[in-house]
């Protein structure tokens, strides 16, 4: 069987396709637009993706979008306003007024689902592939990606982000007869992501895009004097959490007026890795699983999936590389597949799923930019001697990664040992001087390296 999944419109736009529920290959628009972020129905890469496979709307059994319907999204976010008010309401504080009024702007934007639904129809009716459309609720999707790339037979699945079809998160009991079976839904909008967010943009970066920035700086900071005040947001009991005020629109500008950025980085990420530890660690128990697979925006933050990988009892993790919205199209498809199968989890070998250029392609390009270069026989050894030598390499090979991890096919590498090396390349790229660089090693050399490595070896892959 072949399915195209669609990921959300709203940002990441991205096109995956699956054949007996392995992935064949994933695009996001961004790649050829070259917008970071790329919003709305992803001409190109379905464009792409079709021309590179050979494939038509006849060749298609069906497309999965990582959402419910408009009015059934639309109806779901009305709901959990009216939940949030009442709950809010009952657990009085400074913020329950401002949080109510911000919310209540929020969800007046209703407009965004009628929006979607439109680029959608538009473009799948131009392809001739409307007739295959099937929805799938949102974390269902993450939860799928997560499941059925983790190689997992038997795990426990946590999905986390800011909203989808009514949720801001869930947990899953996933087993090869049952597939990700939904235990509990954490309600919108008591979101650690939207939590994070705030912070993000209190801090002056853009929210949804920049928490890596904020988890970056909290390496450089101790928790604030505020931090049990802050924490006490928060209801949390047994497998359970509530955010009394997560649409305060003052709360975070206030602390980051008052204390330094690094301080209090450090206090919201202390917090998030606090609650979602504990959360996760309930469930584990419960259900007696020592294997977790994780999706969402919120497992973006590495700091946080080492502390879940860290948890007493857990065996492995396994993060979906695609784990934002890059991913649940992905996931729409997988669960469609399933629905259609079963199919079986499987060990995700690579994600090498974008599209590759041919030597001729390559040397076009070059000669159109009126570039010098050089074609040398023994590529690997001619990058190993630059980079033994201090020189910046950026490296052009292959397939394009899927998600968000430069991964060798698109990066930029340089010699680990020169100590000035984050600063001058920070600096020539335009980035924050405080955002570090992933370090790539033998996965041999692993657990001299890495703490506990063989908890996430296939996760660290991506």
């Amino acid at each position: 069987m072949r399915i195209l999944g669609i990921s959300a419109l709203d940002k990441d736009s991205t096109v995956t396709l699956v054949e007996d529920g392995r992935i064949a290959a994933a695009l996001s628009e961004e790649r050829l637009t070259r917008v970071k972020q790329q919003a709305w129905f992803p001409w190109r890469s379905l464009e792409k993706i079709l021309a590179d496979h050979r494939l038509t709307a006849a060749n298609i059994d069906r497309v999965a979008f990582a959402f419910l319907p408009a009015d059934q999204e639309w109806a779901l976010r009305k709901r959990r306003f009216k939940e949030s008010v009442s709950f809010s309401l009952k657990h009085f504080s400074l913020g329950t007024i401002p949080h109510i009024l911000n919310f209540f702007r929020i969800i007046m934007k209703w407009t965004i689902h009628i929006k979607q639904h439109w680029a959608l129809v538009k473009g799948l009716e131009y392809y001739g592939l409307l007739n295959k459309l099937e929805y799938i609720d949102h974390h269902q999707a993450h939860a799928a990606a997560a499941y059925f790339t983790s190689g997992f037979q038997e795990c426990l699945v946590v999905t986390m982000d800011a909203l989808g079809s009514g949720a801001s998160g869930g947990v899953y009991l996933a087993k090869p007869e049952t597939g990700p079976q939904l235990i509990y839904s954490v309600p919108f909008p008591h979101s650690l992501a939207i939590f994070y967010q705030r912070l993000t943009a209190a801090l002056g970066f853009k929210p949804d895009r920049h928490e890596g920035k904020v988890l970056g700086l909290a390496a450089f900071g101790q928790p604030i004097a505020e931090y049990e005040q802050t924490k006490k947001r928060f209801i949390i009991k047994p497998g359970k959490f509530w955010f009394k005020d997560p649409m305060n629109p003052f709360y975070e500008g206030r602390l980051a007026r008052k204390y330094k950025r690094e301080d209090v980085a450090a206090t919201y990420q202390k917090i998030l890795e606090e609650i979602v530890c504990e959360f996760i660690e309930y469930y584990l128990k419960k259900y007696q699983q020592q294997h977790v697979a994780l999706a969402g925006g919120l497992f973006a933050n590495v700091k946080l999936n080492q502390r879940i990988t860290a948890l007493p009892g857990v065996k492995e993790v396994f993060i979906h590389p695609g784990m934002g919205d890059v991913g649940v199209g992905t996931g729409a498809a997988l669960q469609v597949a399933w629905q259609n199968g079963p199919i079986a989890s499987h060990h995700l070998e690579n994600v090498y799923l974008g599209p590759e250029y041919s030597d001729g392609e390559i040397k076009k390009t070059l000669n159109r930019h009126k570039l010098n270069y050089t074609k040398v026989n023994q590529l690997e050894k001619e990058i190993a001697e630059l980079l033994a030598q201090g020189k910046i390499i950026g490296r052009f090979n292959g397939r394009m990664e899927y998600g968000p991890r430069a991964l060798g096919n698109r990066s930029i590498l340089v010699q680990a040992a020169d100590h000035g090396i984050n600063d001058a390349l920070n600096k020539k790229l335009h980035r924050t001087e405080f955002m570090p660089f992933a370090p790539v090693i033998l996965i041999e050399e692993a657990n001299k390296c890495f703490i506990g490595a063989d908890k996430a070896r296939h996760a660290a892959q991506f």
